[in-house]
C-alpha cells in the first residue's frame, strides 16, 4: 500500500515540468497543469483538469474533453504518460489514458479485465482496462486522487 503511493509520488516528482527561479540560475519544479494540443490550424493550452481521456487510433493521438471535443497531440501516448501525475491519471491499455476525475464506475469482465465507463457531457464512453494492467489499476483506484 505504502510502496504503490511512494511509487507514484516519486513518479510525479520526476515528471514535474521546469521553471526559472528568478534571478538565481536554478530552476524550480511545478505541476504540469496544462498540455499544447492542436484545434485546427492553431496550437492552444488544454488543461489537464479538462482532459477525460487521451486515446492512440491509427497512430493519431487525441486528448478529449468533457465535451467531447478532440484536440490532436504531437507526441505519443507514452511521452504523454511520462509527463502526467500518476495520482490522477493512468495508462489502461496500448490506445488509452484516462483521468480519474472523469470515472463514473468500473466493473470486471471476462474475469480478468476491466470495463472503465467514464463520464461526458454527450454521454459516456468506455475503455477496457488490459489484462496486464488490471492488478496495477484497481491498486491505483484505491490511492489515487
Amino acid at each position: 500500500m505504502r510502496n504503490t503511493t511512494n511509487a507514484a509520488n516519486e513518479k510525479y516528482t520526476a515528471t514535474k515540468a521546469p521553471g526559472p527561479l528568478s534571478g538565481s540560475g536554478l530552476f524550480i519544479t511545478q505541476p504540469r497543469k496544462r498540455i499544447w494540443v492542436r484545434k485546427k490550424h492553431e496550437n492552444i493550452p488544454l488543461l489537464l483538469d479538462e482532459v477525460v481521456y487521451m486515446q492512440a487510433e491509427n497512430k493519431i493521438i487525441q486528448a478529449v474533453d468533457r465535451s467531447g471535443y478532440r484536440y490532436m497531440l504531437d507526441k505519443p501516448l507514452s511521452a504523454m504518460e511520462e509527463e502526467l501525475s500518476p495520482l490522477s491519471f493512468f495508462r489502461a491499455n496500448r490506445q488509452y489514458i484516462i483521468n480519474i476525475n472523469y470515472i463514473k464506475r468500473f466493473r470486471t469482465i471476462e474475469k480478468v479485465k476491466i470495463l472503465v465507463t467514464l463520464d461526458l457531457l454527450i454521454g459516456e464512453h468506455t475503455v477496457v482496462i488490459s489484462q496486464e494492467s488490471a492488478a496495477a489499476f484497481r491498486k491505483w483506484i484505491q490511492y489515487a486522487h
